[in-house]
């Protein structure tokens, strides 16, 4: 809201609404609040810089490219110095330079932004050259000599800005030609150890070469429809393996960096051979034997209300048709709810022990194991076993009805 600038975005307005929601505590129904948040910001017809940049656009003329050039840099300007506290955009790149219907740019996105004071310093790898990429981008799409000439008899005051940009960029260039012939960092028999089951953890490992003094690590799932999906959270050579790896193919890619840094070639290796994370024998057995009985309860931990970050005892109820969870104190039985297709049994990232349960109607309930009690990812693993039941049966359910429609069709 503070921002005022004419190559900002600007905020139109926001939406705060706050409603009651019904719920259960204690045998009686009370209200609790929730809030949404929606934030407007002004229409900006011509999208985004990247759409004009991009391999399918036939390019600029060099007005426009100047212009685009020199509103990111005053936007730029506005934001370091334009107050007490200088503001850090920290994510600059095409998609968030938007355009208005006269092709003023804007920066947007001011979800990473930072304020600093005089007396913080601040260290980050992601700023570096941003600008002058940009600047590259605009400058060279679709442009060639006939562009060059043309602007300059046009307005021959816009080619002093553009031949200062173009030298400072080919300064940048002769700075590092020397250091072109070096080969980038990287990284050699890289391998993953340890048992790829949940609960166990993996471990990265590999020799440095060519001066490599730290890597970057993404640890990603590979889906059974060919899709991948990254870890949120899982950066680090050592990964817990969880229930939401089974029947996944696990990897992790490596980039190797410098101490100037420079980024080496991205390495993959694949846990467990390539091959599907399983259950443990131990864990598969156990699955099969509780689905046999139809029913299992566990000693678990829940929130307590309203401090979260205080646990109280209750039980977990598991039978072949859904779940009940009843706390030991006054509050009594907390939820009861039925195994549906979209019943959300998740693990949440950087919570070792927790696992939270979500019915179809949205209502989640967070939870972990009692000391006692069998692991999170045994509980999460016989959960989604006897969802699963429950989703088959209603499938067979349904065939046998379509049979026999079918059939009293062919009769008739």
């Amino acid at each position: 809201m503070r921002l005022d600038h004419h190559n900002i975005v600007q905020l139109v307005g926001y939406c705060y609404e706050t409603h009651h929601k019904p719920m259960l505590h204690n045998e009686e129904t009370i209200y609790a609040e929730e809030t949404n948040r929606v934030l407007c910001f002004e229409y900006m017809r011509n999208g985004s810089l990247q759409k004009h940049i991009s391999e399918e656009c036939d390019g600029l003329d060099w007005h426009t490219r100047y212009e685009i050039i020199k509103g990111t840099c005053e936007g730029l300007k506005y934001l370091h110095e334009g107050f007490k506290e200088p503001i850090y955009h920290m994510d600059l790149k095409p998609d968030n330079i938007l355009l208005d219907k006269n092709m003023m740019p804007k920066l947007a996105d001011f979800g990473l932004s930072k304020l600093y004071d005089g007396e913080q310093s601040m260290i980050t790898q992601s700023l570096a050259g941003t600008i002058n990429n940009i600047i590259r981008d605009v400058v060279a799409q679709g442009s060639d000599q006939r562009d060059y000439h043309a602007v300059h008899d046009e307005n021959p005051s816009l080619m002093g800005p553009l031949r200062s940009i173009s030298e400072n960029i080919e300064r940048v260039e002769n700075e590092y030609s020397d250091e072109e012939d070096d080969p980038l960092p990287g990284v050699e028999g890289l391998r993953i150890t340890g048992e790829a089951f949940p609960g166990r953890e993996l471990q990265v490992s590999g020799y440095s070469i060519n001066g490599t003094t730290s890597c970057k690590f993404e640890w990603v799932r590979h889906l059974e429809d060919g899709s991948q999906k990254f870890i949120e959270g899982a950066r680090q050579p050592i990964y817990l393996v969880t229930a939401d790896d089974v029947d996944t193919i696990l990897a992790v890619e490596v980039q190797p960096l410098d101490d100037r840094e420079r980024k080496g070639g991205i390495v993959k290796v694949y846990a467990n051979e390539e091959r599907k994370i399983p259950c443990d024998p131990e864990t598969k057995e156990l699955i099969k034997q509780t689905l046999s009985v139809g029913h299992v309860s566990y000693e678990v931990l829940l929130p307590a209300v309203p401090v979260l970050e205080t646990w109280e005892p209750a039980v977990l109820a598991v039978t072949r048709k859904g779940y009940s969870i009843k706390c030991n104190g006054q509050r009594g039985v907390v939820a009861t709810e039925t195994f549906q297709q979209y019943m959300a049994i998740s693990i949440p990232c950087g919570r070792p022990t927790e696992f939270s349960l979500q019915s179809a109607d949205g209502d989640e309930y967070s939870l972990k194991p009692a000391e006692n009690s069998q692991s999170r990812d045994t509980i999460v693993l016989i959960l989604r076993a006897f969802r699963m039941q429950v989703h088959d049966e209603m499938k067979c359910r349904l065939l046998r009805r379509l049979e026999r429609r079918l059939g009293a069709s062919k009769l008739e």
